[in-house]
């Protein structure tokens, strides 16, 4: 096994998901935004403003390159469409 990449972040990380072309990569923490990373460069690509607490899932509907779905604690689920980023 061989480790690929790494991504720093100043809080803890909760979970994350690529997208299908895995171009970019959603990340959500002990934070309130949503982290949008390109995994080539590791830079981030945009962050995404919406939840007032802690981000707790990321997810990536499946087949698709820019519908993504977050979760936090402050009861909400957010969707988000991409497709202006590319």
């Amino acid at each position: 096994m061989k480790l690929v990449a790494t991504f720093k972040s100043k809080n803890c990380v909760n979970h994350f998901s690529f997208n299908e072309s895995q171009n970019i990569l959603a990340a959500v923490g002990d934070f309130e935004e949503v982290h949008l990373i390109d995994p080539k460069s590791g830079k981030t690509i945009s962050n995404l403003n919406g939840h007032f607490d802690f981000g707790f899932v990321a997810r990536f509907k499946p087949g698709s390159d820019y519908i993504l779905a977050t979760g936090s604690p402050d009861y909400s689920e957010k969707r988000w469409a991409l497709r202006r980023l590319a």
